[in-house]
C-alpha cells in the first residue's frame, strides 16, 4: 500500500519534457506555406490566405514555422508527469492551450 502510495505521490514530483500535441492549434498561410502559433499571430507576416488548423496538418502539408517565435513556443517544456497527464486529458490547461 505504501508503495503505491508512494508512485502516486512521486507523480506530482517526477519531471518530465512535455512537448506539444498534434492537435495543437495552429495557424497555417497557404500563400506562404507557414504556420504560425496564435501567440505569435500579432507579430508574424502571413498574407490574408489563412486558415486555422492543427500542429499535425501543418506538419503533413510541410510548412514551415513562420518565425522563432513561433518555433519558441512550441519547445518542450517541463513538467510534473501528473500536470502533463492532467493538461493531455483537457483537465488543467497546459502551455499550448491558445
Amino acid at each position: 500500500m505504501t508503495l503505491v502510495a508512494l508512485i502516486l505521490l512521486s507523480l506530482f514530483f517526477i519531471p518530465i519534457n512535455a512537448k506539444p500535441s498534434g492537435q495543437t492549434r495552429m495557424i497555417l498561410d497557404h500563400t506562404l506555406h507557414v504556420y504560425v502559433s496564435p501567440p505569435c499571430f500579432d507579430v508574424a507576416q502571413v498574407t490574408n490566405n489563412i486558415a486555422e488548423s492543427t500542429l499535425n496538418r501543418a506538419k503533413e502539408l510541410q510548412y514551415d514555422a513562420d518565425a522563432q517565435c513561433t518555433t519558441d513556443s512550441l519547445m518542450s517544456k517541463k513538467m510534473s508527469v501528473m500536470d502533463a497527464l492532467l493538461s493531455s486529458l483537457g483537465i488543467i490547461k497546459g502551455p499550448w492551450n491558445w
